[in-house]
């Protein structure tokens, strides 16, 4: 601008001499072309050390960026690091905590498992003594309950025997009464002996059947033996015969009467002994008893008479005919002392010690009946009673055994709860166990990796500051190379000046003055356009690089920050989630700022982008002004501003009359 101003005020003072001042100005332009070329090699090789520390500068800021998003990464790795470890150090914790409660509940579980399980061995011991005494009691109130229906069976029967044994005998002493089966004449003495005081009947001592007992098995046998004789009346002495020889006593009937004074002598036969000879049952006046006054009697009577067990055995010992035996079979078979062979047994009706020995027999069966059927209703009162006692017994010890089942099944369900508690348990510890021992191994692998980070934050840090350093350093031969390619912008300016005054007074007419004076108005004010444009734009990059070292020093604050949140997060578990909501909260602002450095990086590149392509057209503006008019921009740019008024009031007095001119 002073350039074009000062070429102004020369061109209106030099316009009437241009033409004698022709070689001066050809020397002056030699002179300001070798001024110019020589800063212009100057400026060259400024320019292109420039150009390279600007480089090294763009490429160390590169790095320092990159550097810094390593950091800002490597500290948010570090940060991921710290918080999976924090993480893993309360799930640890947890774990434990975890592990101790179940252990606890383990152990509880374990207590109720053992309880259940002593509780049903108690039970099962119960239960195995209730159902051993319910057995018991059960097989006891059963075997009485069977003696009891046995013994009452019995005592029926026994019953319906004396029953049937009184009948009986209720029969025979009625023949016994009538005197059935006794001779008429024996009946008449009979009945005589009892109702008369006479001393001849008074002797009558009764039927030889009524004087012996014997077994009633025996009694067929002895009848058999006596035959006719057990109807015979036994006298003690003559009395009776002597009446009935004087006609004082009549006898209705045949009658036999023995007289006890008048008994025989023992006789060859009774000496004989057959005791012992197989087929003897015995002599017949031993199988009998009787008393002692008739014991001569019955031994006259039945001492040569045996009994034996058959016919054969009597047919055998026939040779002791001789002796006057006889021999009388099981079957009541008589075979007499001649010989003589009586067959076909008696009926036991039929004779009189048969019956009598039936009657006795009765008697005894009905005494012995009537004692067991007493026994027997005592024995039924006792079992009737046993049982009655047993019976609410079975029943208690029967509700007892479902009580003990029922607890049984209760306890059952209380061991088997407990079992399978357990087994939750060990298999909640064996998964706490696993999840804890993957917490310790990631812990060990996270801690040498948060070493690392660290480590590599250290390093990078290092580096950045190492950058940083080497920065300052190329900002500064930046500056100094800035410095002096200024001053040869300031040379080159005034030579290329001084270069286009001369060629302006050589070669430019009045009119491409007036020309080039109003073009170069107007270029102006462009220029001054684009250079507020380029102003505008470095103002927004120098305040765009502003946010950005300000983004950068809140980040690194953040960063800080949130490291020593982190140092103290360790020292701190109280106040571990504050802190973990600064993290946060940090995090957040940090991402935050990374994402406002992008959006600023973005529109510092947009800036720059533009910044540039306001440079190109401005470079395109200067290059039409320097090819059009010779003038060079930066000259223009590090020309003086005019401040004297006299000298701006010339030189527009000079332009208007150079438009007037035009």
């Amino acid at each position: 601008m002073a350039a074009l101003r000062s070429r102004a005020t020369s061109l209106q003072s030099e316009v009437s001499s241009v033409a004698d001042q022709a070689r001066l100005a050809q020397a002056a332009y030699d002179q300001a072309k070798q001024r110019a070329d020589r800063a212009l090699v100057q400026l060259t090789q400024l320019n292109q050390q420039l150009a390279a520390h600007s480089q090294r500068r763009d490429e160390l800021r590169k790095q320092q960026l990159e550097g810094l998003r390593d950091v800002s990464d490597r500290a948010a790795e570090v940060a991921s690091y710290k918080n999976a470890l924090a993480e893993l150090l309360q799930l640890a914790r947890a774990t434990e905590q975890q592990l101790a409660d179940n252990q606890q509940s383990e152990q509880s579980a374990r207590r109720s498992a053992e309880m259940a399980a002593s509780r049903l061995k108690q039970i099962h011991e119960q239960t195995a003594s209730s159902a051993t005494e319910l057995i018991r009691n059960k097989q006891e109130l059963e075997r009485h309950r069977q003696q009891l229906s046995t013994t009452q069976e019995e005592a029926a029967v026994l019953q319906g025997r004396l029953e049937g044994a009184s009948e009986r005998l209720h029969i025979l002493e009625q023949l016994e009464q009538h005197l059935e089966g006794v001779d008429a004449g024996a009946r008449h003495v009979l009945a005589l002996a009892r109702q008369s005081s006479d001393p001849a009947l008074r002797s009558v001592r009764g039927l030889v059947a009524e004087l012996l007992e014997v077994d009633v098995d025996l009694a067929p046998l002895v009848d058999t033996a006596l035959g006719h004789m057990a109807n015979a009346l036994v006298l003690d002495d003559g009395q009776l015969i002597q009446q009935v020889r004087n006609r004082q006593l009549e006898i209705p009937g045949r009658l036999t009467l023995m007289r006890l004074d008048r008994l025989p002598t023992r006789r060859f036969g009774e000496k004989v002994q057959l005791d012992g000879v197989r087929g003897i049952i015995g002599r017949a006046d031993r199988m009998i008893d009787c008393h002692t006054d008739f014991a001569a009697l019955f031994r006259y009577l039945l001492g040569t008479t045996w009994m034996v067990d058959s016919l054969d055995t009597a047919l055998e010992l026939a040779h002791f005919r001789g002796a006057s035996l006889r021999f009388v079979t099981a079957d009541c078979q008589l075979m007499e002392s001649d010989g003589t062979l009586t067959i076909g047994a008696l009926q036991s009706s039929a004779g009189l010690v048969s019956r009598r020995s039936e009657i006795q027999n009765t008697r005894a069966e009905i005494d012995d009946t009537k004692l067991k059927y007493q026994r027997a209703l005592g024995e039924i009162e006792r079992m009737s009673g046993r049982a009655t006692k047993l019976a609410p017994v079975v029943d208690e010890l029967e509700q007892q055994a479902k009580t003990l089942e029922k607890e049984l099944a209760h306890q059952q369900a209380t061991a088997q709860s407990a079992v399978g508690r357990l087994d939750e348990i060990e298999r909640t510890n064996g998964r706490l166990s696993n999840i804890f021992t993957e917490a310790q191994n990631k812990r060990a692998l996270l801690e040498p990796n948060i070493v690392q980070a660290t480590n590599s934050v250290e390093q990078l840090q290092r580096s950045l500051n190492d950058i940083e350093v080497e920065l300052s350093q190329c900002e500064a031969s930046v500056a100094d190379l800035a410095s002096q390619m200024s001053t040869a912008n300031e040379e080159q300016t005034a030579a290329r000046i001084e270069l286009a005054r001369m060629e302006q007074r050589l070669e430019s007419a009045n009119a491409t003055l007036q020309q080039s004076a109003r073009n170069q108005q107007e270029r102006m004010q462009a220029v001054q356009e684009a250079q507020q444009e380029m102003e505008r734009g470095r103002l927004k990059q120098a305040s765009i690089e502003l946010e950005i070292l300000r983004l950068t020093s809140e980040l690194a604050h953040d960063y800080l920050i949130s490291e020593a949140e982190e140092s103290n997060l360790e020292g701190l578990a109280s106040s571990a989630s504050e802190l973990r909501r600064a993290r946060s909260a940090a995090t957040k602002r940090l991402d935050a700022a990374s994402r406002l450095i992008d959006k600023l990086t973005g529109q510092c590149l947009a800036a720059q982008s533009e910044w540039e392509r306001y440079g190109e057209s401005s470079q395109t503006l200067i290059k039409r002004f320097s090819e059009d008019y010779a003038i060079d921009f930066e000259q223009l740019r590090q020309a003086e501003a005019i401040v004297d008024p006299e000298e701006l009031q010339q030189l527009d007095d000079e332009a208007a009359g150079l438009r007037q001119d035009v």
